[in-house]
């Protein structure tokens, strides 16, 4: 009895914290295409961090944790505005300009 009671209360308690993710992920989104951003630079026509920076180091400046950072980038990556590669990420194009970042990054 305990047990279903306790497997019943983690299954609501996980269906909630999707639920909250789900409401946080579009600002969350945004917080990390920011802060993606703002550690680039301009290198060869291409905006790149380098070298690459962990979902762990972008958690803690953007006060999240890393699972979820981790899921954004994973979208970014999926949505072809962001590819990682073993020492840098790069950024695409499409990712700057929704975030109005193309000047500042060229003047780098």
């Amino acid at each position: 009895m305990c047990l279903k009671f306790m497997h019943a209360m983690a299954t609501r308690v996980h269906h909630l914290t999707r639920k909250v993710e789900s409401l946080v992920q579009p600002e969350l989104y945004d917080r990390v295409a920011k802060t993606l951003i703002s550690l680039s630079k301009n290198n060869d026509g291409m905006v790149v961090i380098e070298p690459r920076i962990s979902c762990n180091d972008i958690s803690k400046m953007i006060g999240s944790n890393y699972e979820v950072v981790n899921n954004v980038m994973k979208k970014m990556s999926l949505e072809g505005h962001i590819h990682r590669q073993h020492d840098r990420i790069v950024i695409n194009e499409p990712l700057i300009r929704e975030h109005g970042y193309s000047s500042q990054i060229n003047a780098k």
